[in-house]
């Protein structure tokens, strides 16, 4: 690993914090939308934002103790090492928007499975395939054919 700078419990408090209040003001957001179109963001945001709520209640209880002995509690990861899983999440979320924009919900959130389950698991690209295949697939079925609510197609899809 390499050296550099450690967050600290009251550091990564702050970060859960922080983040605890963006997903609540999203999820306060999500009341305009209507009955019916906000039905979905509203539970998912509110199940985020009381699974944010507990971590943050986690990490806040580190620090507090932390600040309270002189030895730290936990052993940090590197900076460094926090800045690079962060810069490759954005980054695959850029790629993931980038998929969907070009052909489609179902087909570029496939595409991107494919893609990070062969990268980031260990299955071969023939499993990986086969699988964000069925997820696509099943992603079509569930909105297409069964709800009746066609998915964005994007921008070169049919």
């Amino acid at each position: 690993m390499s050296q550099g700078r450690r967050i600290g419990p009251r550091l990564r408090a702050g970060f859960s914090l922080a983040l605890t209040g963006l997903v609540a003001v999203l999820f306060v957001q999500a009341f305009d939308l209507g009955r019916t179109a906000g039905a979905v963001p509203r539970w998912v945001l509110g199940v985020t934002l009381g699974l944010l709520a507990l971590q943050a209640l986690r990490d806040a209880r580190h620090a507090m103790a932390a600040s309270r002995s002189s030895p730290p509690i936990i052993e940090s990861e590197p900076i460094n090492g926090v800045l690079r899983r962060v810069g490759a999440t954005l980054l695959g979320f850029v790629c993931l928007l980038a998929a969907v924009g070009l052909v489609g919900l179902p087909a570029g959130s496939a595409l991107f499975l494919g893609a990070w389950l062969r990268w980031r698991t260990a299955l071969s690209w023939p499993g990986s395939l086969a699988v964000a295949a069925g997820f696509g697939f099943g992603l079509w079925v569930l909105f297409d054919v069964l709800l009746g609510a066609p998915l964005f197609a994007g921008r070169f899809g049919p």
